[in-house]
């Protein structure tokens, strides 16, 4: 009775593995086709060059979620896409990676035209100096010039600076025991 069972069950289960291969090559194929993730180039080239906007920001999107070894290729994109949620996105994971290299390039996005992008380059410059400077939407544009001039002042002071390579290496060895946990 129980080799009647088993070999009853065998084309059930055979047809719920395939059923769930096929979703998996549904779900994955462009990845098993096209040999895995797209290069940081490509999704650079992707972010620059496609048809939509919405292309371009997931472009950017997936190109970010790389982490630290996606930041030269987003700090070429945020000098040269012409689109805002792109700039935006690359200030976002430039900041989100205290990629300091980028600081001049989000102090200069503090006076982008667009203001999803300003707003972007002040979280993002912020995190980077370490503190709240306050700006919000509702000042005048005396005071939020006030404000940016203060904060390129202290980027300034603290470029180069022993206390900012100390930091750098705090950042470097947080991120080597998140690693390791």
């Amino acid at each position: 009775m129980a080799d009647e069972n088993s070999s009853a069950r065998l084309p059930l289960l055979a047809t719920v593995f395939g059923v769930l291969l096929l979703v998996a090559i549904i779900f994955y194929g462009r990845r098993l086709i096209s040999g895995g993730p797209p290069s940081p180039e490509t999704l650079t080239e992707r972010a620059l060059s496609a048809a939509s906007e919405t292309e371009k920001e997931e472009a950017t999107i997936e190109l970010s979620r790389l982490g630290p070894k996606a930041s030269p290729h987003l700090r070429k994109l945020l000098a040269e896409s012409d689109s805002p949620q792109v700039r935006a996105v690359c200030i976002q994971s430039l900041g989100s990676v205290y990629d300091y290299e980028s600081m001049p390039a989000i102090l200069e996005a503090l006076d982008d035209e667009s203001r999803l992008v300003r707003g972007r380059a002040e979280v993002a410059a912020s995190k980077m100096l370490g503190r709240d400077y306050g700006l919000r939407r509702d000042l005048s544009e005396d005071e939020r010039a006030r404000i940016v001039t203060l904060m390129r002042t202290e980027w300034e002071a603290l470029d180069g600076s022993p206390l900012l390579e100390a930091f750098k290496k705090t950042l470097v060895t947080e991120g080597q025991e998140e690693t390791e946990d």
